[in-house]
Parts: structure tokens; sequence; C-alpha cells
């Protein structure tokens, strides 16, 4: 949803370049109409709208509740999915994953930081998150450098919550450690209990798990 997109989150935060703070700084970066132009413009494309929810790269959180909204509302306007990237987020578990729609896509859903998915009080996966998979939010690993949680996907897999998509979410840094690749990040699923054939697949329904 931010025009300046990852160039302002991986440059301007580390360094303090362009876009310092981050890609939701400023709502001005941001604009629900030209976002709705730009995808039916480019069906061919574009897929979907991704943001980003977490306070660092968000004016301390000041602007993750617009900036959601927006993103809520483009990709609805557009009729395309919805991605997030939840964590150390201003954004409560009950409006994300708990505001998103069936073919929305909640991504790093095994990670462990502020925001993760399971009550760290109570052991137990948030009831909105529950209610979020059942509606048909997809839920995606999304591996990355530190998104995924021993505790939260051994915890997820005991209550039933089944993730729907495998992913790397590789890149320069991830590929040496500790994502490395597609295979790694299937062997801990199989390791926390998925059935080889449906890691095998990439894919993994858990509406007819056994």
């Amino acid at each position: 949803i931010s025009m300046i997109g990852l160039a302002g989150t991986l440059d301007g935060a580390n360094t303090g370049g362009p876009g310092a703070g981050g890609s939701n700084q400023s709502l001005a970066y941001m604009s629900v109409e030209d976002t709705v132009r730009c995808i039916r413009e480019n069906r061919d494309h574009v897929v979907g709208v991704k943001t980003l929810l977490s306070r660092p790269i968000s004016d301390d959180g000041r602007t993750e509740a617009a900036t959601y909204a927006m993103a809520l509302e483009a990709s609805g306007e557009a009729g395309v999915p919805l991605m997030t990237h939840h964590s150390m987020s201003s954004i409560p578990i009950e409006e994300c994953p708990g505001h998103l729609r069936p073919g929305d896509i909640y991504t790093h859903c095994f990670h462990g930081f502020e925001t993760t998915i399971m009550d760290s009080e109570a052991r137990k996966v948030n009831s909105a998150v529950h209610e979020a998979h059942k509606r048909g939010v997809i839920f995606d690993i999304g591996h990355g450098a530190g998104s995924f949680n021993w505790t939260v996907a051994e915890q997820c897999w005991a209550e039933g919550l089944r993730p729907t998509t495998i992913s790397t979410d590789i890149w320069t840094s991830t590929n040496v450690g500790p994502c490395y690749d597609l295979p790694t990040c299937m062997t801990k699923m199989l390791a926390v209990g998925m059935p080889l054939v449906r890691a095998s697949h990439w894919f993994y329904d858990g509406a007819t798990a056994a």
C-alpha cells in the first residue's frame, strides 16, 4: 500500500537515508485511489496488496491503523487479496488477522515477536486466530530471518491450526540461514507433525487434516 515499499523500509529505516523511518512513516506515501488504479491497469502483473504492520516503520505506530484500513479498502475495491506482515505492531490480533477476509493472507504466522498469534501467558492461540482460520483466511509460514518460532508452531499444531502454505520468504540475508531453502522449511513442518505427502505439495489444507 506504500508507494515507496520496501525501499523505504530496508534502506531508509536502517541507514537513515531517503524514507528514513520506514515505508509507512507517512500517510502521504499511500493512496487508495492510486493503488486501485494501478491494480486495474496491471491485472496481468499485480495479484494483491501487501502491507507491513509494525511500529518501527509506522511512525512508532501512529500511522498503523490508517495504513491497515487503507490496505483493506484498496484490496477490497480492486477485488484482490490483502497480505499482511504483522509483528511488533500496535494493531491487536483481534483486528489482524481478526478483520481479514476469506482469501486474505496472514504471513509470518508462526513468529514469536510481540503481537504473535499465541497468548504467551495463557499458552494458547488467540481465539480470533482460530475464527479467522475457519472463515478462510490463508495462514502462510513466511519463514524469513526470524519468523519461525518452534513454540508457536507446535502450539498451533496441538490446537489443530494448520498453515495453509509453506513459504520461505527467502532473500539475500536468509538463504545463508536460518531459512536456507524450501526443503528446510518443509522439514521443520515434518518435525512439528505435518504428513510428508502434504508437505511435499507445499500446501496444507487444515480442514481435511487427519
